[in-house]
């Protein structure tokens, strides 16, 4: 359930991060873009990491 918990939350954040403000979005309409959104941050967090530990 943790995981189904922490999804709903990165998907809030996705939804707040593109201006959706459709209260019945779901996942499934945005799964590519989701994907990407996802994708991009993992991106992000293991730049910031290599700067920080360099």
């Amino acid at each position: 359930m943790q995981e189904e918990e922490y999804l709903k939350k990165l998907f809030r954040q996705f939804k707040e991060a593109k201006g959706i403000k459709d209260k019945s979005a779901k996942l499934e309409d945005f799964k590519e873009e989701f994907n990407r959104f996802i994708f991009t941050r993992q991106l992000i967090s293991e730049h910031y990491i290599y700067i920080f530990i360099r």
